[in-house]
């Protein structure tokens, strides 16, 4: 079963005098040159959490939500036709279609806790040692990770939500500091990191501030707007 797990949602609130979703993206400054090196890219097992907001503030998760099931199924092998478009060789592995909790001959427990251990580090510049013994145990010299955290909002939440964003309007409108607090949000990062040095060579987040409404082929075609050249 999957546990509990809390965000506090102040962090998803966007400024009203802002642009819309909010984005991070990190490029290898070598990218072209390093990118081109790689001769089998494959997917790790990914990190994708849903549930139902119910609290304005923090945001207690249960069970998952019924989107959770098509993120999983399609956004592995939505990414890897647009990673092959763009000349990357990524292949299917196997691992990509697994839980993260999954114990079987690849991911036992030890394997699990580096592959836990290699998500906590990817959001930095290089996943060191971790991406060297997950790329030798799938035969791989490239690896990408995906992460997603989702959420859609009770009917109780949706009418808090209401209210305080309309007090925020009314805010910025005088001329004083407005935030706007989405109802639905899904926050998905995608790395591709080098299997041999541990370096990202690519990492883009993007703020989804309406997950209701967000289908897995926009989430690829968002991501992949920031997706560099060689």
């Amino acid at each position: 079963m999957k546990s509990k797990f809390l965000l506090v949602l102040f962090a998803g609130s966007i400024l009203i005098t802002g642009a819309g979703c909010q984005t991070d993206t990190y490029t290898h400054p070598k990218f072209g040159e390093r990118s081109a090196r790689l001769t089998n890219v494959v997917f790790l097992p990914p990190q994708i959490n849903t549930g139902l907001a119910s609290n304005l503030c923090v945001l207690q998760v249960g069970p998952p939500l019924p989107e959770e099931a098509k993120y999983r199924a399609q956004l592995p092998a939505l990414l890897a036709a647009e990673f092959r478009r763009h000349r990357l060789p990524v292949s299917p592995s196997g691992a990509e279609t697994l839980l993260p909790d999954a114990t079987n001959k690849i991911w036992n427990a030890h394997l699990q806790g580096i592959l836990n251990a290699a998500y906590n580090t990817v959001r930095l510049k290089a996943v060191r040692p971790e991406a060297n013994v997950l790329a030798g145990r799938l035969s791989a010299d490239g690896l990408v990770f995906l992460s997603v955290f989702a959420y859609k909002s009770t009917d109780g939440r949706q009418a808090s939500v209401a209210l305080v964003n309309m007090l925020s309007i009314l805010a910025a409108a005088g001329g004083g500091y407005g935030t706007w607090t989405p109802s639905s949000q899904a926050i998905v990062q995608i790395a591709l990191v080098d299997g041999v040095t541990g370096d990202v060579l690519w990492r883009t987040i993007h703020d989804f501030t309406a997950f209701d409404q967000t289908t897995p082929d926009q989430v690829v075609t968002e991501l992949f707007k920031k997706y560099p050249e060689p």
